[in-house]
């Protein structure tokens, strides 16, 4: 009924190698880089029986102003216990929704969104409760994600079955207007434009130097994997290359 190509795991970022440690000795390939990638913060591994992947996630979502809002100690004391597999865990329905939401507008582009990830919306929504919509209000005002939102549960509610509250939607879209978020809603404008975007809107300084550093400065481990430079030469030219397929993207974005 649904195929599947990979599970995805959250895990907090300070154990992303510990974790990549682990999947290595269970079996698992890995592409021998990924876990070093500050950017993306997601690496995969495949079974090489089955095909199956893991990818191992240690941020919400790749776009920087997006998972900047949500916090692993949170979403792991809302998380709920599955039946099976044992000792198995998963995000609560008002976070998965709001995981739904943020990972709908952050893929591009738009034409490439399936419409089963509106299903999924539909599904998390009709089982939301008073308190359950009560505790999506109080979350995406404070993380200012009110407009997205609304436009995901309208896009959802016009193509499925699905009464939302009105009043609130009305009050969502209101915020949404002066949102940093709301540009994800807008026409892609190359990757430049992008970054700017993501510098201005993560919540502190902190945070903008950090990916900053690791979009234009990736770890060495990282650059060295996936552009396989040997020498400090090697590695110098895959960062100018690097740079320059950037611009080159940019450029093409504004004509």
């Amino acid at each position: 009924m649904r195929p599947g190509s990979d599970v995805d795991l959250l895990i907090d970022a300070r154990k992303r190698l510990d974790a990549h440690a682990a999947l290595v000795a269970a079996g698992l390939q890995s592409d021998g880089y990924s876990q070093h990638d500050l950017a993306s913060n997601q690496a995969p591994y495949v079974d090489p029986e089955t095909g199956r992947q893991i990818d191992l996630h240690w941020a919400l979502n790749v776009v920087p102003e997006l998972a900047c809002r949500f916090d692993f100690a949170q979403l792991d004391q809302d998380a709920i216990d599955l039946s099976e597999p044992a000792g198995a865990r998963a995000l609560g329905r008002v976070d998965a929704l709001m995981h739904t939401v943020i990972h709908y507008f952050a893929h591009r582009p738009a034409s490439d969104r399936p419409l089963i990830w509106l299903h999924d919306l539909t599904l998390l929504a009709r089982g939301l409760d008073a308190g359950g919509w009560a505790d999506l209000d109080c979350k995406v005002r404070r993380m200012e994600l009110a407009g997205l939102h609304a436009a995901a549960l309208q896009l959802a509610a016009e193509s499925f079955p699905l009464e939302l509250p009105a009043a609130l939607i009305a009050q969502w879209q209101t915020l949404g207007q002066s949102e940093c978020t709301r540009t994800l809603l807008e026409t892609d404008g190359g990757p430049f434009r992008r970054l700017l975007h993501s510098l201005s809107c993560v919540t502190t300084l902190r945070g903008r130097m950090a990916y900053l550093r690791a979009r234009l400065f990736p770890a060495t481990l990282w650059m060295r994997g996936r552009y396989g430079a040997r020498g400090s030469m090697q590695l110098a030219a895959a960062y100018l290359r690097r740079w320059a397929a950037g611009l080159g993207q940019s450029l093409n974005a504004r004509r």
